[in-house]
């Protein structure tokens, strides 16, 4: 399947995604597949930089991603994620 939009990770999230079980890493490889697949979903709210970029901030379930969409590129940006506790 050909997604809309292609996704990136940051070399954080990477380092992240690494580092976790197979299982944990099927589950973010769903979420970024969902945010790629659907790049104008917003997030439960956005963060601003000192630049005034606009990244989305979401829950999905038990993992927070934010990500910015580069429309140009029809790419999503995966910044962070974070497991919920």
């Amino acid at each position: 399947m050909s997604l809309p939009y292609q996704y990136a990770a940051d070399e954080a999230v990477l380092i992240i995604f690494s580092a976790i079980p197979p299982r944990q890493r099927s589950q973010l490889m769903r979420i970024f597949d969902l945010i790629a697949e659907d790049p104008f979903i917003r997030g439960d709210w956005v963060k601003k930089d000192s630049d005034g970029t606009e990244y989305q901030v979401k829950s999905f379930g038990r993992w927070s991603v934010i990500w910015r969409v580069d429309h140009p590129d029809s790419c999503v940006r995966i910044i962070d994620v974070e497991l919920l506790r």
